[in-house]
């Protein structure tokens, strides 16, 4: 039986289930440990795209989270109904669970595609600086440039309405948010989604930055939004 891959798209990003980063996305470059059971003691069985084992023989393998805050896709077990777990960060145990549509050879067939694909389109691409905005002012347009991945804007005003460029599928930046004076606030567009609905509260401070990332879903026709991280300046 040929390897599913894995973990299923709603599974790839994890957020923070506890205190006061409850319902934000956990950050890239955190480390996720891949167990055979549930009370976390065993092994998983997974492989690399390539086949490589993630660990030594006896060691627990593990994946990090990418910089698209996902996690990386891996070959489960070679089993009829392979499920795997993981504990990120001292949080619960939750199940992964592969893409039933993903054998092993069709997956990497994708894959190959894929990065053939994106090969050409960056060459063909000039290379993305950040979109930098000084004074944002108490309404905003980020400006359409698709090549864009960071927006760094200034905050203020007292209050900021942002507007979104347009909604592309797939699409995705990152937002840094900069207090020019203490307690600016932004008014987000209507097609942003948060974590449990609940857009993310801002620092105060004068000179914090706040940072942001948002995707675009395009069967739901909304802005995917997770918050990062703050910082004092």
């Amino acid at each position: 039986m040929a390897r599913l891959i894995g973990p299923a798209q709603a599974e790839r990003i994890r957020y923070y289930t506890g205190g006061r980063l409850k319902g934000q996305v956990i950050p890239n470059g955190t480390a996720c440990p891949l167990y055979a059971d549930p009370q976390c003691s065993e092994p998983a069985d997974v492989r690399s795209l390539t086949g490589d084992l993630l660990a030594a023989p006896g060691e627990i393998p593990q994946v990090l989270i990418a910089d698209t805050l996902e996690m990386p896709l891996f070959q489960f077990p070679d089993t009829d109904d392979p499920v795997v777990y993981t504990r990120i960060l001292g949080g619960p145990v939750t199940a992964l669970h592969p893409d039933p549509d993903s054998r092993l050879d069709a997956g990497l067939a994708a894959v190959a595609g894929m990065l053939a694909t994106l090969a050409e389109f960056e060459l063909s691409m000039p290379a993305a600086s950040p979109v930098t905005v000084a004074s944002a002012g108490a309404a905003l347009t980020l400006p359409d440039q698709r090549d864009a991945a960071l927006y760094v804007v200034t905050l203020t005003a007292s209050t900021c309405t942002l507007t979104f460029p347009a909604g592309v599928s797939g699409r995705t930046f990152s937002l840094q948010l900069k207090q020019a004076t203490a307690s600016r606030l932004v008014t987000w567009p209507v097609a942003v989604r948060w974590p449990g609905d609940s857009p993310p509260l801002l620092s105060t401070a004068s000179g914090a930055v706040d940072e942001l990332s948002f995707r675009y879903d395009g069967v739901a026709a909304v802005w995917r939004g997770a918050y990062v991280a703050g910082y004092t300046s």
